[in-house]
């Protein structure tokens, strides 16, 4: 769509009627996955955030939020947009930085959905795939800090290990856990799973801020309030421009991993512990 002028315009009216009959609403999120610089797609995504700009002046929408949903690898990044331009358009890039590490047939081992740091031993490219390293790298290529939003996952992966006696981050895989659908699991269902087992093992990663948990075959790494605590107090320090959080339909609606020990969900509001506990590190003052 973005290559095509005609198109982009399609877009820009269907966009302008959305927003006159819904006045309330106060922006637009774009979440293209992804870019890239073929058929010079990056350059033409620049200009469709100006053109935006454009006609939220022509309706007198100045203030309107324009945020923009990005890839945090590097190597999607550097090809996908310029970077520089965002400052022009976008009050806010939210970075998905999360999906560093899932079960994949060319990736055969477990790993943490969404560390902060590199371990130790991860060198090269795989010490690349985490929030640290992609939050500096989307800095040092000229994001402005305030923009640049942190996602934070509320969701888990579940993997099937090869040997139920190696738990260890990057043990051999062989597939999907059981849990969830396609390794994908929400927080109350990985809760929910892990109580089916006889004495799960949980471990907690303090060098990335990441929990995992193993029982016989299935290894899963997910976040709980500590682990989710800890990437916001991150992205606090570095006074960016707030969290992203993906998504509150993952987080722990059913509570069923006893986080919040008084709420008595019968008839109640579901709620959101690590959604929550990011609240509330976002809100203390430094």
């Amino acid at each position: 769509m973005v290559v095509n002028h005609a198109m982009r315009k399609v877009f820009l009216r269907s966009l302008r009627q959305i927003m006159r009959t819904y006045p309330s609403l106060d922006g637009i999120d774009l979440d293209w996955e992804f870019p890239s610089a073929y058929d010079r797609e990056r350059m033409h995504l620049s200009q469709l955030l100006h053109e935006i700009r454009m006609e939220w002046q022509r309706e007198k929408r100045p203030n309107d939020i324009l945020s923009l949903a990005v890839a945090a690898p590097e190597g999607i990044a550097l090809y996908a947009y310029d970077i520089r331009e965002l400052n022009l358009y976008a009050d806010y890039v939210n970075l998905m930085a999360y999906d560093f590490h899932f079960y994949r047939k060319d990736m055969p081992f477990t790993g943490l959905n969404a560390p902060l740091y590199a371990r130790a031993q991860e060198r090269s490219l795989m010490g690349t795939f985490n929030i640290n390293y992609t939050v500096q790298w989307w800095l040092r290529s000229g994001l402005e800090p305030h923009r640049l939003v942190v996602g934070l996952p509320t969701y888990g992966h579940s993997f099937t290990l090869v040997n139920p006696l190696n738990q260890r981050i990057g043990a051999p895989a062989s597939a999907f856990g059981k849990c969830g659908q396609l390794g994908f699991t929400t927080l109350s269902e990985t809760c929910e799973c892990a109580s089916k087992y006889y004495k799960p093992s949980l471990h907690y990663d303090a060098g990335t801020c990441s929990p995992y948990l193993a029982a016989l075959h299935e290894w899963i790494s997910y976040e709980n309030q500590t682990s989710i605590a800890c990437k916001a107090n991150y992205v606090k320090s570095l006074n960016l421009g707030g969290v992203m959080v993906f998504s509150l339909n993952t987080d722990d609606l059913k509570n069923a991993c006893g986080y919040l020990p008084n709420s008595k969900l019968k008839n109640q509001k579901p709620v959101f512990p690590l959604t929550q506990a990011i609240k509330d590190i976002l809100r203390e003052s430094l």
